[in-house]
């Protein structure tokens, strides 16, 4: 069993109650490690993340202008409604290769059914977590098939589904 570090649990803080609860489930019952790299965002964190391509989202609401930038609409991390979770590998943060991400998923998929808490993954953006099967390279891997257009598959995202 693994703990959120305090930094974790800092940015856990700031999102809302029911993820917050399935993310604290998820580090209980996980065989991979991981951290909350990200909770709620200001909107200058938003515009960074779309700037550096980690959002479709400028956080600008569709229709306005911002500092030259038109809206591309408001992102869920600015609600406290999405937290990004990183695989811990060798006591850090990585990013690099997807199967430990596949394991928070199942991991977050599991603490939602248990939580009974809908949760959307940025692996899989048309379902909740609750609704795919036990492999979610499998799921991801048909999402991209179903799914028409390029795809913005985001490993370490999770967000409430509403």
């Amino acid at each position: 069993m693994f703990l959120l570090s305090q930094p974790s649990i800092d940015k856990l803080g700031t999102v809302a109650e029911p993820l917050a609860r399935v993310v604290k489930h998820a580090i209980q019952i996980t065989p991979q490690d991981f951290a909350v790299c990200e909770g709620r965002r200001s909107d200058a964190d938003q515009l960074k993340a779309w700037l550096t391509g980690h959002s479709k989202l400028n956080g600008i609401p569709i229709g306005q202008t911002r500092d030259g930038y038109r809206g591309t609409g408001r992102g869920n991390h600015q609600d406290g409604t999405a937290v990004d979770l990183v695989p811990i590998a060798d006591g850090a943060p990585s990013f690099a290769q997807w199967p430990p991400f596949f394991a928070i998923a199942l991991a977050m998929r599991n603490a939602a059914r248990a939580e009974n808490v809908l949760i959307r993954w940025g692996g899989v953006w048309d379902r909740s977590l609750v609704e795919l099967g036990d492999d979610m390279q499998a799921e991801m891997n048909a999402y991209t098939k179903r799914h028409a257009g390029p795809d913005f598959l985001d490993g370490p995202h999770f967000e409430l589904h509403v």
